[in-house]
């Protein structure tokens, strides 16, 4: 596989975390919090080891996002930013994987999609070339009922309950009379 095609499998990896996050917060009613940031994390793990993979740098196998930011500054003096982010999201790795006594808020979890999406973003801004930024259906915004939603938001949002099966429609029997008609222009 040549080095483009590595850096977006990378990228795509990493979207996929964000969307899964995105989609266990918006859908499920027992929200899983601790899965939901763990998956925030890997999006920035993947999107920071893609960036270093784009420059010829092979990324540490490590969890830890301020290390990994750390190895980006060097290209990149704008990583900086991510210092507290960085911190905060390493926490999930193992909290959102193994039990634990870190209690994770929902206010946790809507931290760490919107810096995950951020710093996803960030990344992907800074390859254009590659064309890995995400699509406008995965960005997620919070609402004001604390649910996030896609952005921008054409559709309604997801809904907090599993949709309900659309019932099955019986055709319709033709009247007499049409039956009739169809049996003469049949002969």
């Amino acid at each position: 596989m040549n080095k483009i095609d590595l850096v977006k499998e990378w990228f795509e990896f990493a979207i996929n975390d964000l969307r899964v996050a995105t989609h266990m917060f918006n859908s499920m009613l027992d929200k899983p919090l601790e899965i939901i940031c763990y998956h925030c994390q890997q999006c920035v793990e993947k999107a920071f080891k893609g960036y270093l993979i784009n420059k010829d740098i092979e990324p540490p196998y490590t969890h830890d996002l301020d290390r990994l930011r750390q190895m980006c500054i060097e290209y990149e003096a704008s990583f900086n930013a991510f210092l507290d982010q960085c911190e905060k999201l390493t926490n999930y790795i193992t909290a959102g994987r193994y039990p634990s006594n870190v209690e994770i808020t929902e206010a946790d979890a809507i931290y760490a999609l919107k810096e995950a999406e951020s710093i996803y973003n960030f990344c992907a801004n800074l390859l254009p070339e590659l064309k890995v930024a995400p699509s406008p259906e995965t960005a997620a915004k919070p609402t004001e009922d604390h649910k996030l939603v896609p952005a921008p938001t054409p559709a309604p949002s997801l809904q907090s309950e599993p949709a309900k099966p659309e019932e099955e429609v019986e055709p319709k029997e033709k009247p007499e009379q049409d039956q009739a008609n169809d049996r003469k222009q049949s002969t």
